[in-house]
């Protein structure tokens, strides 16, 4: 099963924390977190694998944080389909 966000979106980015995403085909806005950004940014690009998610997620990340990272990207991914930004295909 691969990631997909079929439409690129606008980010508004501080380089705080959150960042503010507005999705085209909704026209809703949604405050979320810079590393969601992250990766809805490379998944409007390609579609991607959660396997290939966690290795360009390691490519980001501090080797700390990777564990943390590899255990919460599948709640995020979800949490991203839930608001109608990502697509499983």
């Amino acid at each position: 099963m691969q990631w997909y966000a079929g439409t690129p979106g606008e980010f508004y980015d501080c380089d705080e924390a959150t960042v503010v995403y507005f999705h085209p085909p909704s026209g809703n806005t949604h405050l979320i977190t810079a590393f969601a950004a992250y990766l809805l940014r490379e998944l409007a690009r390609r579609p991607m694998t959660l396997e290939q998610l966690l290795q360009y997620a390691a490519s980001a990340t501090a080797a700390d944080d990777y564990r943390s990272v590899s255990c919460a990207l599948p709640g995020l991914l979800q949490d991203l389909v839930q608001l109608d930004i990502l697509e499983q295909v």
